[in-house]
Order: C-alpha cells, then sequence, then structure tokens
C-alpha cells in the first residue's frame, strides 16, 4: 500500500497508518512504498503498523519512479498492489506493473478533484483498463476518479473514541494557544497548501475579528505555504490574535480547545478532519465546495466562498454549547455511519482477501455477507 503523494503529515497518510495499525494481518503480507528522502519518524511509524517499507523516487521523476516500482514488484514478487490517489494520474503507478505479475491492481480515490485536471482527462482510459479494483472514501471521490465503473466506498474512520471532547484537556490546552477563559477559539488543521486556501480563511478571520475582538485562529500543521500566510497575518494586524501551531502530535487535544472550526478548502475528498471534529462536538465551517458526505450530524454548516460576509457572520455568532453532550451524540452517529476505525480497518482486510480469493491465493474461510458493497 502508498500514497501517490508519498508518506506525508497529510490526510492519505494519517488513515493508512491508522487502519494498518488496527488491522488483523493474519494471512495478510503487506508492504508500504515511501519515496527517497521521506523524514525517517514518518518511515518509523508505518513500520511500527507492520509493514516493511521499500523505497523509491519520487514521482516528480515520472519515468525514474515508474522503472524502479516495476523492479520493486518484480523483486518481491508482489500479487497486488493498493494505490491511494487523486486522479488518474495514477496510470503512471499502474503502468509500471505490466510485466511484474501484479494480478489485482486496486485504485483508492481520495479526492473529488486533482492539480492536473488535464493529464486526468487522458489518462482515464488507461487507468479504466489497467484497475482491477476501485475503492474510494466516498461518493463524489469515486465519480471523479471512476466516471461509471463500480466502486467500493471505504468511509475514512478514524479512532473516535480518540477525539471525544474532555473539558479537562480544555483547561490545559487553551493557555497553548494564548487563549484566555473569555476567548472563542476557531481552529484549522491542515497542510499549508493551495487547496486549504488558508488564504480565504485568515482574511475572513480579520474581518470577523474587527467585530468581535474575542476571537482568535489557530492553525494546526504546515507546508510551504506557511510563511506567506504569516506575512498576510502582520499585514491585516492580526498576528497577535493568531497562533501558529505548526505539527503536532497533539491534534485531538488541541480539538478541545477549540470553540468551532474551519475548512475554507478548495477541493476534498472526504476530508478526515471533519470527521474528527464532529467526533469532537465542534461546530464546523466547511465549503460548498467539499461534499456534502462528510456531514454525518447536524454540527456541519456549509459556506459559499465568495460569501465573505457569509464566513463573518458565522465566526462572530460562535457561541458555547455543551460540547460534552454533543461529542458523545456525534460519536454516536459516526459509528453508525461506519466511521469507527476498528470497523473501517475489518472491512479493507475483508477485501483484502476476498482479492486473494479471486486471484488464487490461499486464505482462511469467510461468510459470504463479508463481502463489500459495490
Amino acid at each position: 500500500m502508498y500514497s501517490t503523494n508519498g508518506v506525508l503529515h497529510d490526510g492519505i497518510t494519517s488513515w493508512m497508518k491508522s487502519h494498518l495499525a488496527r488491522m488483523d494481518q493474519t494471512d495478510l503480507e503487506l508492504h508500504a512504498l515511501a519515496f527517497e528522502n521521506t523524514p525517517d519518524d514518518l518511515l518509523e511509524e508505518i513500520r511500527a503498523c507492520g509493514l516493511q517499507i521499500h523505497m523509491v523516487p519520487s514521482r516528480t521523476k515520472p519515468l525514474r519512479f515508474a522503472v524502479a516500482l516495476n523492479k520493486t514488484l518484480r523483486a518481491g514478487k508482489f500479487d497486488a498492489i493498493h494505490i491511494n490517489g487523486n486522479s488518474s494520474t495514477v496510470a503512471i503507478d499502474l503502468l509500471a506493473t505490466i510485466g511484474a505479475g501484479v494480478r489485482a491492481r486496486i485504485v483508492h480515490s481520495h479526492n473529488t478533484t486533482g492539480a492536473h485536471p488535464i493529464y486526468h482527462a487522458i489518462l482515464r482510459p488507461v487507468a479504466t483498463i489497467l484497475t482491477t479494483d476501485r475503492l474510494a472514501c466516498g461518493r463524489e471521490a469515486g465519480r471523479w476518479m471512476f466516471g461509471t465503473q463500480p466502486y467500493a466506498v471505504l468511509p475514512n474512520g478514524n479512532d473516535l473514541s480518540a477525539y471525544a471532547f474532555d473539558p479537562e484537556i480544555r483547561e490545559r490546552m487553551r493557555p497553548r494557544l494564548s487563549a484566555s477563559p473569555d476567548d472563542i477559539v476557531i481552529g484549522h488543521v491542515g497542510t499549508f497548501n493551495a487547496q486549504k486556501n488558508h488564504d480565504h480563511m485568515v482574511k475572513v478571520f480579520a474581518r470577523a475579528h474587527a467585530q468581535n475582538p474575542r476571537l482568535r485562529l489557530a492553525l494546526i500543521g504546515a507546508g510551504h505555504l506557511q510563511e506567506p500566510i504569516e506575512q498576510l497575518a502582520v499585514e491585516l494586524g492580526i498576528s497577535s490574535r493568531i497562533t501558529f501551531v505548526g505539527l503536532s502530535s497533539e491534534v485531538p487535544e488541541f480539538l478541545s480547545s477549540f470553540d468551532a472550526a474551519v475548512l475554507p478548502s478548495l477541493h476534498e475528498g472526504l476530508p478526515l478532519v471533519v470527521i474528527e471534529w464532529q467526533a469532537n462536538g465542534l461546530n464546523s465551517y466547511v465549503s460548498d465546495d467539499v461534499t456534502d458526505e462528510c456531514a454525518i450530524t447536524d454540527l456541519v454548516s456549509f459556506l459559499p466562498l465568495d460569501d465573505v460576509d457569509g464566513w463573518v457572520h458565522a465566526l462572530t455568532q460562535v457561541t458555547a454549547v455543551d460540547r460534552t453532550s454533543a461529542s458523545q451524540h456525534a460519536r454516536e452517529k459516526l459509528r453508525s455511519a461506519g466511521y469507527d476505525v476498528d470497523d473501517g480497518a475489518a472491512r479493507l482486510r475483508r477485501i483484502y482477501l476476498q482479492i486473494g480469493d479471486r486471484i488464487g491465493l490461499t486464505s482462511p474461510v469467510r461468510n459470504d455477507h463479508d463481502r463489500s458493497e459495490r
């Protein structure tokens, strides 16, 4: 299994780690692919999930990558490959499997658009021919990647209990954000890149803060656009009201310190962060360019990006709610909707074993009702 983005501090890698760590790997031999220069700490996290890692050049050098991938697949005599990606540029990866003896080629869609829509359209016929099994994090992500081809939806599950609201943790974490008891903290978790639209977020916050000085903004994550966003905050005169947390292993704890969350993304597959925010009982304000499939509870509100006044109004109206009750109710609904990581890991295992059955590998006897939906 691997992501076409590489092993990063991002949603796909988080999904991979959480599901692989919880999966019963009996009768399965799982390996991971990572790009050269991947940080050692991330590689260790993948190894901790029970996987052996194979290093290859980055996909930014497609020919070198494809040759190395083909060589790796041949050497390992792999029966199946699971490619997590955002567009039909996975055709590069699929072409690299030719002649390598890979009998099952799983493509897993994690987004509703991509950075290269023209390449996506050109390469889709190739990807369609070479893909044997199709997965998607949601319906819209499946339609984007596969069109009218059949696919199975595998929700982006997580450890819901880890994201339960905790008032004691809230009191401990608030000072880390320089938040007073009276402050209203608006939070965001995501990579500083064009897709996440931090520029819009900070400009909206500046206007909202002018109307309600109690507002603070907390941004968790890192990326190549962080410095320009920090400079924008200075230019708007609100840098003292924004905390740039950086990368953090304490995201669940920080969520309890928030009062609301925002996701003004230009596009998403099915954003795992919105699932996490709901599990924490957070009211979340999300771009209507994001699929409404992520709204499992009524804690999520969708706003058009061009309605700046609407975003400003939403932030200025954030008030305290019974987070403990909201979190408990949301986690129950999320679990029922299939967003618990244990259920997701068990289902992914069943999918792998069913593919093994189909291509003639030895596997345990399972009940017919364990088949994944198409």
